[in-house]
């Protein structure tokens, strides 16, 4: 968990200030504006894959096995996670431009990122959460970064135990949940670049 919120995070972030720190670019160079948020996501990459090599390596030292159900949930987890990261990136870089406090508003909402995830506590903690609250639970799985989490988990933690060991550590409708997300995050991407789009003819006169 602690791995790809870190990359959605520095995505985000550095998506928000993209636009205002490259600015002498912006106003100078005749470019797709949108090369600016989406070069903070390669970035992230870049700075996100030693550790996924480090959680790699862990996971088959505990004996990991391969699995096509975890490489499918590994994939699909991914797709949701760059997805999404590339949709706030986007409006929130347009945003930032108008509104310059934006980027510490980003920067408040990440502190709370790592409580919205299964990562310092297990599912099994939120499913009871939901015998009671039902729709606390739903709200909780609105979050596009929960799914993420728990596909990955289901890629890099589940195969190094015995199934038994899981069984009771994914929700039921994982699956659905993950493909109603990625469709909800392509909508998200579409939206995000038409509003960004749509505003950055006026980012030379903000600038």
């Amino acid at each position: 968990g602690m791995v790809f919120v870190h990359y959605f995070t520095e995505t985000w972030s550095g998506g928000t200030r993209s636009i205002w720190t490259n600015r002498s670019l912006v106003l100078k160079m005749r470019v797709p504006r949108e090369i600016f948020p989406v070069a903070t996501m390669v970035v992230a990459a870049y700075h996100t894959g030693p550790q996924i090599l480090i959680l790699a390596v862990a996971c088959a030292l505990l004996g990991w096995h391969f699995s096509m159900i975890g490489l499918a949930a590994g994939a699909l987890g991914l797709a949701i996670l760059v997805l999404f990261s590339m949709a706030l990136a986007l409006f929130f870089a347009a945003l930032n431009v108008f509104f310059k406090d934006f980027e510490n508003i980003v920067h408040t909402m990440t502190q709370f990122l790592h409580f919205l995830v299964p990562m310092m506590y297990a599912y099994s903690y939120i499913a009871r959460l939901g015998d009671h609250h039902r729709w606390a639970y739903e709200l909780y799985f609105a979050n596009p970064l929960a799914e993420t989490v728990m596909l990955m988990q289901r890629l890099f933690w589940a195969p190094t135990l015995e199934p038994h060991e899981y069984a009771n550590e994914f929700p039921p409708d994982l699956w659905e949940r993950g493909f109603i997300m990625l469709a909800v995050c392509i909508v998200l991407v579409v939206l995000a670049q038409k509003f960004f789009a749509r505003l950055e003819g006026k980012f030379p006169e903000r600038l």
